[in-house]
């Protein structure tokens, strides 16, 4: 081709010492449809050379004037002296490297256009997930906008992407086998060198976990015929139901049992249940009532009398060391 030609013997014929220059980007990152002028500082003369975009050709010049891609002219402008060629209304096609060779000079810079970014928008898969057995899936997009960064928040606090999956260029985040801790508020930031956006509409997970291990409180040694009152609680989403069994038996539901009058048949162990319906788990807790009567020694003996005193002082004593 004839700028090959021409190129060829002007860099053969013609030398020059530009060592230490650079090609400097009046705009970088660029929007797009602006204007952009690429020049090599510090300024210099070179009699010709060439443009290019990656592979392609934009334009030749040499001292009689230059020569422009077809497909280029109608948007670039040269100046000889400054070495600057001027791009007009930059698309996103127009980022990638630019190279200008002549003689003895070979410089690029990598131009980015991008897009302005509107609209970010949250969506998650499901937000009703069972603790460690669901993936919590959340992608962040955008009605335009290029060149995209996205930035993940759990309420205040940035995604540590140690614990997440981030996939699609950092788009969607996935975090496997959520936990009772995942709830949220999630929010994705999305950013390129020009614009950023937030969603507007944070989304929280429903996470239901548990039960865990039940804690029963009530009185664990008592006299007969009194009653006794034992709660049963367990950390549970939704609310755990809860089940009494008695020697293997159900004796009540609900969280708290409420016995009838202690006999010795009563030492024995109680077992509190709890069930969650969501995660179709159960868990369970004991504890053995110990009845103290007063038919060994005859009530009206010394020994009898001396020995329900201190039954009465000792066993609210008991209990209410074990309910601190």
């Amino acid at each position: 081709m004839e700028y090959s030609v021409l190129c060829l013997l002007l860099c053969l014929t013609t030398s020059k010492d530009v060592s230490g220059q650079t090609i400097v980007a009046s705009l970088n990152h660029a929007a797009v449809n602006s204007n952009v002028t690429l020049q090599v500082y510090p300024e210099t003369s070179i009699q010709g050379g060439m443009w290019f975009h990656g592979s392609t050709f934009i334009m030749q010049w040499y001292p009689m004037g230059s020569f422009p891609n077809p497909t280029w002219a109608s948007r670039i402008t040269f100046n000889s002296t400054l070495l600057a060629l001027s791009i007009r209304s930059v698309q996103v096609a127009d980022s990638g490297i630019y190279l200008i060779q002549g003689p003895s000079i070979e410089l690029n810079v990598i131009l980015s256009v991008q897009e302005p970014i509107s609209n970010a928008i949250l969506r998650a898969d499901a937000t009703d997930l069972v603790e460690l057995n669901d993936t919590a899936v959340f992608t962040c997009s955008v009605t335009t906008g290029s060149s995209l960064s996205y930035l993940w928040l759990n309420g205040s606090s940035e995604v540590n992407a140690s614990l997440v999956q981030l996939t699609n260029g950092g788009s969607t985040v996935s975090i496997p086998m959520v936990t009772r801790y995942d709830t949220g508020p999630f929010r994705c930031n999305v950013s390129n060198g020009i614009s950023h956006d937030m969603v507007r509409q944070s989304i929280s997970l429903n996470i239901s976990y548990g039960p865990d291990t039940p804690v029963i409180m009530g009185p664990w040694l008592n006299l007969t015929s009194q009653n006794v009152t034992l709660t049963c609680t367990a950390s549970s989403q939704p609310p755990s139901t809860y089940t009494w069994l008695f020697n293997g038996s159900q004796v009540a539901t609900g969280s708290v049992y409420e016995s009838g009058p202690l006999t010795s048949h009563n030492n024995e162990e109680f077992t509190c249940v709890a069930f969650n319906n969501i995660t179709n788990k159960n868990s369970t807790a004991s504890q053995k009532l110990t009845v103290i009567g007063n038919s060994v020694v005859p009530l009206h003996s010394s020994a009898g009398l001396m020995l329900m005193v201190l039954v009465a002082l000792f066993v609210p004593v008991v209990n209410d060391l074990w309910s601190h």
